[in-house]
Formats: structure tokens, sequence, C-alpha cells
């Protein structure tokens, strides 16, 4: 029997390895927020403002109380997909900091948005991944948020489950 070591990543494909074809089964794009702007407000007072055109957003970047993330403003290519009614899953890569992308939950009916920003760091750091995520919160301005806001859980913990991404391409996580 072969034992095989997770933690060993000699054997992995680099990530432009995975690039051909990965994408094959992706849900198709939504332009649904086109013409929308979409302004959301941190716990710390951070303010980003967001207009959606079809295949591009510009966003402006204002930080809040203790924020170290200097002002920004940007246009950057991006992809949404309707999850469900009024809740869409969005993603872009910062032009300005190519290391940098950013995934939002938008949930309109809620007047919530989880964001998560992967940030790829310049060199490896010992018992730290190279890829790191950090999530926030925030609720949309103009609208009354309800319910809960969103957080950690662990639903998924003991499930697998194999995601097809294309006909080269499947992979088991286990949470």
């Amino acid at each position: 029997m072969t034992t095989m070591n997770p933690a060993d990543t000699s054997t992995w494909l680099p990530l432009d390895g995975l690039a051909p074809g990965f994408d094959a089964n992706k849900a198709p794009h939504t332009t649904a927020l086109s013409g929308r702007q979409i302004d959301l407000t941190a716990p710390n007072g951070t303010r980003i403002a967001h207009r959606f055109a079809d295949a591009e957003v510009t966003w402006t970047y204002s930080p809040g109380e203790g924020d170290p993330t200097a002002p920004a403003s940007d246009t950057d290519a991006y992809e949404a997909f309707e999850v469900d009614e009024d809740l869409f899953f969005v993603q872009f890569h910062h032009d300005y900091l190519p290391n940098e992308a950013v995934s939002l939950v938008v949930d309109l009916r809620a007047g919530r948005v989880l964001s998560i920003l992967s940030e790829i760091l310049p060199a490896d750091e010992k018992g730290r991944t190279r890829v790191q995520h950090h999530f926030g919160t925030a609720t949309i301005d103009g609208t009354a948020p309800s319910g809960d806001e969103p957080h950690p859980t662990t639903a998924l913990i003991g499930r697998r489950v194999e995601w097809v991404y294309s006909t080269e391409h499947a992979y088991e996580h286990v949470y």
C-alpha cells in the first residue's frame, strides 16, 4: 500500500499547469449587476464603492478607523455569478496589485456582503502558505441589513465533495 503525504507538494502541478481547461464547467457570467452602484461599509467604517458595467467594476476604497490600507481607486475586469435571486458571487483581480484578488458574496436581499481578499505572499514564509485569505463583512449602504452577518461555521467539517472543473480536472475536497 502506498502512503501519500498531502504536505509533500513536489508532485503537485504548478498553478499555471491547472489553467488549461480548468474553467470548462464554470457557470456563465451574469451582467445582472451592470449599471448598478453598490456601496459597502465595514464595521470599522471602511467604505468601498463599486460601480458595475458589463465586464468591469470601478471601485473606490476609503479606509476606516485603524485600517492600514491606503485609499485607492481603479477599474478591474470582473466576473459575477447569480447564485440565487439577489445573491451574487463576484470576483476580480486588482490591476494595481496583481498579487491580490477579491471575492464578494453580495446578498442584495439581506443587505450584507462577505468579502474574501486573497493575497499571494512575495516569498515563502516558514509555517505559512503563500496564499493568504482575509475575510471581512460589510453592509450595503441604503439598505436595512437583515439576518445574521456572515460568520465562521463548521457546517462543512467532515464533508467530502468532488468538484469536476473539466474533463481533465476533478478534485476531491475534504473539509
